[in-house]
């Protein structure tokens, strides 16, 4: 089996993710580290350098996919972020990694053509204006920045990770852009303080049903039927394997 198969998996377990969600805490690429560089194709055409944005500005990167609810869950939000700090030297960026619960109408990815089509599909459903990108087969940048299915990253403008979360929450999203907005006001004021590192364990509210229904109904009846049986627990139901 190729990376690229081993990476676009067929079927959700619950397995895929432990690895990294033990080690994200302390993965080798931590807030304060320089962010990994990339380039990758926009699902429009063009590409979209990490570099040419932290040139700009502030980053955020929302990494997740179609058949991921919690990550769809959140788009609304984010796009209302995008439209207020988007004239603010703040980016955002969507980078489409792999299906994590592949359905007849959203299979796992086998071609970049095929990938960009999905995510596509997932931006003009989600109706969000801010670049959609489609990594690597292999989900090169995806793992690079920790492989979680629905993650959240912050890179200042000078290239450092100032934010990485292992869930995307619009809301403590929107606080750490205020606290760097702060910092910017403060650094043309000639009166920027200190520079502190945090670490912060928070709750997140479960996606609605209605999103979960609506996304998995549309990638297809397996999609549907992975998330159940990987969220059986959770959700009070028998698992099915």
């Amino acid at each position: 089996m190729t990376s690229v198969d081993d990476y676009n998996i067929e079927t959700y377990y619950r397995e895929i993710n432990n690895a990294a969600r033990a080690v994200f805490p302390s993965a080798p690429l931590r807030v304060g580290h320089r962010a990994p560089a990339f380039e990758l194709p926009e699902v429009d055409g063009g590409a979209i350098r990490l570099e040419s944005l932290t040139a700009r500005g502030h980053v955020v990167l929302i990494f997740g996919c179609f058949t991921a609810p919690p990550c769809i869950a959140q788009l609304p939000a984010l796009e209302t972020m995008h439209r207020t700090y988007g004239g603010r030297e703040i980016s955002f960026v969507f980078v489409y990694t792999r299906e994590i619960h592949p359905g007849e109408n959203f299979p796992p990815h086998r071609t970049i053509e095929q990938k960009l089509e999905q995510a596509r599909r997932m931006r003009d459903h989600a109706r969000i204006s801010f670049p959609v990108t489609a990594d690597a087969l292999d989900g090169s940048v995806h793992l690079a920045y920790g492989g979680l299915p629905s993650m959240a990253i912050v890179v200042h403008r000078d290239g450092t990770l100032v934010y990485r979360g292992e869930w995307t929450v619009a809301p403590v999203i929107r606080i750490v852009l205020e606290d760097l907005l702060r910092q910017d006001k403060s650094a043309q004021l000639a009166s920027s303080g200190r520079r502190a590192y945090h670490e912060w364990i928070s709750p997140m509210d479960p996606e609605p049903i209605e999103a979960q229904q609506t996304i998995l109904e549309l990638a297809g009846p397996k999609s549907r039927a992975d998330y159940d049986r990987a969220n059986a627990n959770r959700l009070g139901r028998r698992p099915d394997a």
